[in-house]
């Protein structure tokens, strides 16, 4: 219970911190350029596709492509914006939020990961890092990608070193499971993540090798990671899955 008790509060004291930033932002009325305003078309048309389909019908050719900007844009993080978009009368500012509790999510994220590779001490500072840094404060209320790929990676991360440390083999392949959900979706957020498909079942696989474990977990992560982003990544035509790696 500590332990859930320390994480929640890490994520509060975080997303206390991003809101204080958010909303000057907000109150600013400061508009999305560049690639923010991108992310934010993409959102828009995430959002048109969300409610057609839970209208029962099926999304014009045209939305899906300005959902995927033509092929070059991973759909994951657009997708996450246009949750905030969904209620009434939500614009920027619902989506610059979405990205504040994404960012805030991390910070207990990197005390869990830390404290799994060090120690208590450290992963207190890490997580206390990640919440104060101007960098990551900063990059939690613009509409960029970073924040969501972060939180991802971490998370696969952890996910793999819960399955390699799990005692039992169903227990291992339900966190391995986790780790390639997540991975794969890191994937879907920005194509840098692709490398580390290959990279994470390795360091899994040699890790249960030196604990004398089959590496059947590594090939969940491997497989669960390929499959949730094989069929995400569009390019050209709208309702052609062809497959990644998409465009950066």
């Amino acid at each position: 219970m500590r332990g859930w008790r320390v994480l929640t509060l890490l994520f509060l004291a975080s997303l206390l911190v991003r809101l204080l930033f958010l909303w000057p932002v907000v109150a600013a009325g400061v508009q999305p350029l560049y690639d923010e305003n991108d992310y934010l078309q993409r959102a828009v048309a995430w959002r048109e596709i969300l409610g057609t389909v839970a209208a029962g019908e099926r999304p014009t050719p045209e939305v899906v492509t300005n959902a995927y900007g033509g092929g070059d844009w991973p759909p994951l993080h657009p997708m996450l914006l246009a949750l905030g978009l969904l209620f009434p009368g939500a614009g920027v500012g619902a989506a610059r939020l979405v990205v504040a509790v994404i960012s805030a999510a991390t910070t207990p994220l990197v005390y869990a990961l830390t404290r799994r590779l060090a120690s208590d001490g450290a992963a207190r500072a890490a997580a206390l890092l990640h919440l104060a840094y101007p960098g990551f404060v900063a990059y939690s209320h613009y509409l960029w990608s970073e924040s969501t790929y972060m939180l991802l990676l971490l998370a696969s991360m952890l996910a793999a070193l819960d399955s390699a440390d799990a005692p039992t083999a169903g227990s291992r392949t339900r966190r391995a499971l986790v780790a390639g959900i997540c991975l794969g979706g890191a994937a879907l957020t920005r194509a840098g993540a692709l490398p580390v498909l290959a990279v994470l079942p390795v360091w899994l696989s040699c890790r249960l090798a030196r604990l004398g474990l089959r590496p059947l977990a590594a090939v969940v992560v491997l497989l669960c990671s390929i499959g949730c982003c094989s069929r995400g990544c569009w390019r050209c035509a709208p309702g052609r899955a062809t497959g990644f790696p998409c465009p950066p």
